[in-house]
């Protein structure tokens, strides 16, 4: 019994841990680049920034999450080697997503 106590204990300790990790997806769409921000508990992040950064990592552009967790951002001209596209809510929660030449369109 005080087995099965211990064990449900530490499960349920480590729920709020889990419901705050941030996934973030980001793919090109025209001139734009697309991010979606969201937790994993599927909520929307609201509020943060955005970076896009080279592959020298020299930040690029940078703006600010909207509140419905997808943001659009015209795509700079320097990607044609690809980006990295940083994502870090007001609360600390950071996570990022590779974009190389072909996932923009840009022949090699």
């Amino acid at each position: 019994m005080a087995l099965r106590t211990l064990t449900l204990l530490l499960a349920l300790t480590a729920l709020p841990a889990q419901a705050h990790r941030l996934v973030i997806y980001a793919y090109a769409e025209g001139s734009e680049v697309v991010v979606e921000a969201k937790f994993s508990n599927g909520n929307p992040a609201k509020l943060g920034e955005i970076r896009l950064l080279d592959q020298a990592s020299t930040v690029l552009l940078t703006a600010p999450l909207d509140a419905d967790g997808e943001t659009r951002l015209p795509l700079p001209q320097a990607a044609a080697k690809g980006l990295v596209v940083e994502v870090e809510t007001d609360q600390g929660h950071q996570d990022y997503w590779l974009l190389t030449p072909a996932d923009l369109g840009v022949a090699q």
